[in-house]
């Protein structure tokens, strides 16, 4: 479905660009005639819209769906407005992609969670452009050139951006007033929002890089692979992964994502399927660590059996009775509930809690 966003997205840039450069089937005038001129280089922002969008579906997000429904509505509208011979495939394309859009509603369900100070940045920007187009706007008496809420917007956004092209400014001590307002604002507002919405992703990016580092950089050649799920508290697999050179292999593609944020290595898939195992070459392991619910703690071990008889199996009872757990072939099972109880009272005897 991606992949299909993807070559429409590409198709409406270059459908855009060819718009710019060959004339309509239809001839037109007054506004239909100013649409078939705009729908050009607009057609190529709803085709970066469309690549845009289609990254986030492949990260599950439902924004991205909603956000590539409705630019393939664009698309085809920009397909149909520009008239152009070389617009038809993209009409047919956005058309089906929309088609198929429908049918696979329900399949992204990832949300967006923005921090305060994320969403605090996002209400600057948005309060700011208000801000300067209303009031240039309201005193375009006292700028040159400015006639409509366009004028005001192009006005508010080219002093933001530093351009300043210098083809509106103001005339009167009241403008230029508020010229140094939005002067001052702007490039600061913006600054501000680069940072606060893309700090979040860059950290991410330097932890998965100092973690490759830091596994590559260990001493011990111990390798361990985790099967789990989210039931397993994220701190404990941190914790793993600084002592063993640590790969862990889950079904939840959420939960894969998000320790692939902590510069996790992590693998997607069953943990209970043979050839899954086998991929990760559990011969050279020193230990298959599996930390699943108890009802999928016997299709695991067997798994991991058949694929390897001789590899040491450690068991984490993270659900249900450890008791229930320590009934398969497992060579070490932990019951985190006990082991707890054991070190908290050998605390409060003043015992060496490590000796638990």
């Amino acid at each position: 479905m991606t992949t299909l966003i993807t070559a429409v997205g590409l198709l409406s840039i270059v459908t855009g660009l060819l718009a710019m450069v060959t004339e309509p089937m239809l001839e037109a005038d007054g506004v239909f005639a100013a649409l078939q001129i705009a729908s050009g280089f607009s057609g190529v922002l709803v085709g970066f819209g469309l690549l845009a969008a289609a990254w986030g579906m492949r990260r599950d997000y439902w924004l991205g769906y909603a956000a590539a429904a409705l630019l393939l509505v664009l698309s085809t509208v920009h397909g149909v407005v520009q008239t152009r011979f070389v617009s038809i495939p993209l009409v047919v394309v956005s058309l089906a992609g929309v088609a198929l859009l429908v049918r696979q509603r329900r399949v992204f369900t990832r949300s967006i969670s923005l921090t305060p100070t994320q969403a605090g940045t996002l209400f600057a920007i948005g309060a700011f452009f208000v801000y300067g187009t209303v009031g240039t706007y309201v005193l375009r008496t006292d700028f040159d050139q400015v006639d409509t809420l366009v004028d005001a917007l192009y006005y508010t956004f080219v002093t933001a951006s530093t351009v300043g092209y210098g083809d509106i400014h103001p005339t009167t001590e009241n403008g230029r007033l508020f010229a140094i307002s939005l002067a001052t604002l702007g490039p600061a507002t913006v600054a501000v929002a680069v940072g606060s919405l893309f700090s979040p992703f860059l950290k991410s990016r330097f932890e998965r890089t100092h973690a490759r580092v830091r596994q590559l950089n260990r001493t011990t050649s111990d390798d361990v692979v985790l099967l789990g799920d989210s039931s397993l508290d994220e701190a404990v697999v941190e914790n793993l992964a600084e002592q063993v050179s640590l790969t862990v292999l889950t079904a939840e593609e959420e939960w894969a994502r998000s320790l692939s944020d902590r510069g996790i290595d992590v693998r997607s898939g069953d943990p209970t399927d043979e050839e899954t195992l086998e991929e990760l070459a559990l011969e050279d392991l020193t230990a298959v660590v599996i930390a699943v619910d108890s009802q999928t703690v016997p299709y695991a071990v067997v798994a991991v059996r058949r694929a390897d008889p001789d590899v040491s199996i450690v068991a984490v009872a993270t659900t249900g009775d450890a008791a229930d757990v320590a009934e398969f072939d497992t060579d070490v099972t932990i019951d985190p509930k006990v082991s707890l109880a054991r070190t908290a009272a050998a605390a409060a005897l003043g015992r060496d809690a490590d000796a638990v």
